[in-house]
Order: C-alpha cells, then structure tokens, then sequence
C-alpha cells in the first residue's frame, strides 16, 4: 500500500462516527398531577402538567436556534471535540409541546390571595438536542423553550378535570365537602392575558456505576447537573439511579422529563438509538433521583414585566429547594410506560400560609421506533 494510502487510511479512521436518529424515533405523552397521589392527594402548588414529544431526525429545523446559542457560548465546539475523543457520538432531536398548572390552596376566593402562591400557567413548546457520548460516559442535552404565560387553558383544563371528579362523586361544587371545587381566581394569575416567555436549558449527565449481576439484575447510577436561563433561571446538582433489568444505556431514562419544577418544563429527549444500543429485549427496573436546586428567578411565582395582581417577591421565594422521584418501567418491543407514585420538592415560598412541601404522581406513555 502506497505512504499516500496509509494516509488517507488513518484520516479516515480519525473521523468521528456521528450517529443520527431515524426520521421519526418515538413519541412520547407525559402527564403530572397532584390529585392522583396515592398518600397524600392535594389540588394546590404544582397542580399538574402534561406534555407530548416527538423525536427523530424530521425535528432537526427545531433544534436550529439551539445550534446557533451553542455556537456562540462556545459549547458547540466542546462537542465537536467530545465527538472526536469518542469515536461514536448518537444524536438526538424532539419537539414537545404541554402545558404546567399552578395554583394557591384556597380555590374558592374571587379575589386575589397576597399571602399564597399565585394562580399560574405556562404553554410552552420546547426544542431538545441531545449529544451522547457512550464511551466517555457522558450525555449533554440542551433546551430552548419558547412560552406564553396567562392563558387561559390552564383554567379550563383545571376546571375540567374537577368538573369530572365531582360528576363520580355525584356533588355539586356548592356544597362545601364536595371536592376538588371550581378554581374561582384565575383572573389573578400571572400575567393574565398572555405574555411571551423563553428559557434556555443545559442538562449535564455521567455515567458513574454500570453494575451487572446478571441480564435480569443491573444497577446503575449517573449524576446529573443543570443550568436554566430564562423565565426560570437557576441551577441543580443531584443523581439517578436505575434496578432491576434494562439493556438501554444511561442516557436513554429520565427521571423527571416535565420535570415537576415546571416552570422550567421538559427535558424529554433521549436519542432513540437507546433500543438499538441496547439490542432491544424488555425492560423492568424501579428508579430514583434526588437533587438540590439553586434558584434565582422564578417567573411563575414573581411574575414577568407585565403587572399580576398577585406575586412574590424576592425575598419571599426561596433559593434554596430539593427535589425526588421514585418509580417503576416497564417496555417491550418499542412500548413503555412509567409509573412514579412519588415526585416532590421542598416549599419554594415563605409567604404568608406554612412552608408546605409538594408531592403528585407521574405517569408518562412511549413508543421508540
């Protein structure tokens, strides 16, 4: 073989093996919701939320924007140089649309409640590009949620649901024990009308423990980190674990992909090579995270530039939170659904009424290509 041969030969072997999705990949339906908890049912704080993604390759022109913030902030090139120390980088590309609900305890009052949390909601559609990195054991995902606060689907998708449950129970909301009742303050929510919003987003993930037993018993644990600029801006550190038997790698699961915290809503992507990494085979194992959140700004509680009737300021939201989940999969065959009995976070706010912590249940459907 001739000198210029050999050349050509180990430039090629250099390149980076760039793997991208299918055109369509998957999709996914997540929904929250406090009512359905099992110890400890409520209808205030984060009152629940739902989402649904698509992911592949036709969601790409999504994530364009996100290239170019990538760009300037200088992380694109720190792919490009992750993509060449391993060889073997799977991209991943959804677009999610949902919507996340929060309101104070008391739901009968016209009026606006100063020493509570106000009425909000958020419409959101979220882009998600994640680069992950199986041989360094690492996974970097970015966000860029384009919102509007104020409207009014938040009030009717509340005021639905209680509609239905009070119908089983056979009550009218008039009688005081029939419960949930009609959130009669949504006049009073943050930016009442509509106001645009934007949040970018930095998920870090590491592969820390790859522990096998045997194919039915695996454990793994990786520890995750974020940043959030925008209409939620602040910061957590924390880790994920998984039990049980699962064949797709650690950046295939998350643990919270509306992410309760909703006022920062989803980070839902997961390259759906998961199923081709992983040989495919079925997957049943329990979960669970813990982090602590740095937080400096919060729109949903303190409001945007357009004037709430109700909002905290800064001294009456908390800086300091941590956050839970615990669940259990279950997938075969590209099919999956998730059942998180408990998800939580520590009070956010001081004012007014007790510190009260939150706590709902999650349930989140999924089919990879």
């Amino acid at each position: 073989m001739t000198p210029a041969a050999l050349l050509a030969l180990a430039a090629l072997a250099g390149e980076p093996n760039l793997i991208e999705p299918p055109p369509f990949s998957g999709a996914a339906f997540f929904l929250e919701e406090d009512a359905f908890n099992i110890a400890h049912p409520s209808d205030q704080n984060y009152t629940g939320g739902g989402a649904l993604q698509f992911s592949g390759l036709w969601f790409k022109w999504a994530t364009i924007p996100l290239e170019g913030i990538d760009r300037f902030t200088g992380l694109q090139a720190r792919l490009d140089a992750m993509d060449q120390e391993d060889g073997r980088t799977y991209r991943g590309y959804s677009l999610g649309l949902g919507i996340t609900v929060f309101t104070p305890r008391e739901l009968r009052d016209f009026d606006p409640i100063q020493v509570d949390r106000p009425y909000a909601a958020l419409d959101f559609l979220t882009a998600t590009r994640t680069s992950a990195f199986e041989r360094l054991g690492w996974s970097i995902t970015t966000e860029l949620t384009v919102g509007v606060l104020g409207l009014d689907q938040g009030h009717q998708l509340q005021k639905y649901i209680h509609d239905i449950a009070r119908a089983a129970k056979g009550c009218q909301d008039e009688v005081p024990e029939c419960t949930p009742h009609d959130p009669k303050g949504w006049a009073n929510q943050i930016s009442f009308g509509g106001e645009p919003t934007l949040r970018y987003g930095l998920l870090l993930e590491r592969r820390m423990v790859d522990a096998r037993a045997a194919d039915w018993a695996r454990f793994d644990l990786k520890g995750t980190a974020r940043l959030d600029l925008g209409y939620y801006t602040g910061g957590a550190l924390g880790f994920a674990f998984r039990a049980g038997l699962f064949h797709t790698p650690f950046w295939a699961y998350n643990t919270a992909p509306i992410n309760g915290t909703n006022q920062m809503v989803p980070s839902v992507a997961s390259p759906s090579e998961a199923t081709s990494v992983s040989g495919g085979g079925p997957e049943l194992y329990l979960f669970g995270a813990l982090r602590g959140r740095a937080v400096a700004y919060n729109a949903l509680l303190r409001g945007q530039f357009r004037p709430s009737e109700v909002h905290l300021n800064d001294t009456e939201e908390l800086p300091l939170l941590y956050e839970f989940e615990v669940g259990a999969t279950l997938s075969w065959k590209g099919f999956g659904i998730t059942y998180m009995p408990f998800a939580g976070r520590s009070p956010e706010f001081n004012a007014g009424s007790p510190l009260r912590h939150q706590i709902w249940t999650s349930i989140y459907v999924w089919y990879r290509a």
